[in-house]
């Protein structure tokens, strides 16, 4: 039986760009309305599949600074009970930090800290 979609079309970010390499993606787009679980799942693959050993402080900072920009627009609706909460805080709270030590780096190395997260609402 094949799978009946929901959607006809899909709504999607335009994703995380790499500001190292031209025309390529940090993190690729995902659905405007992604659950914060499922921004955090769509993250940490990208993160774990290409930039947990990054040196770049341009990619990384790009990159956290992305995913706090997307933490900060999903719905969290899912999360229920006080141990789903205090992860949500947690996971806001870390990502925060990561920001914070990327600028600090960025700022060192005497490179632009100017946030360019994706804006919520814009589609490709």
């Amino acid at each position: 039986m094949p799978a009946t979609h929901k959607k006809d079309s899909i709504a999607l970010t335009p994703g995380i760009p790499d500001p190292d390499r031209l025309g390529w993606w940090l993190v690729s787009s995902w659905e405007v309305d992604a659950s914060f679980c499922e921004v955090v799942r769509h993250f940490l693959t990208a993160y774990v599949g290409g930039l947990q050993g990054e040196r770049s402080v341009a990619r990384q900072l790009a990159y956290w600074e992305g995913y706090q920009a997307a933490l900060k627009e999903a719905p969290t609706d899912e999360l229920v009970g006080a141990g789903a909460w205090q992860w949500h805080d947690d996971m806001v709270r870390c990502v925060d930090d990561c920001v914070a030590v990327f600028r600090e780096k960025a700022r060192a190395e005497g490179l632009a800290t100017v946030p360019k997260p994706f804006r919520p609402g814009q589609v490709s």
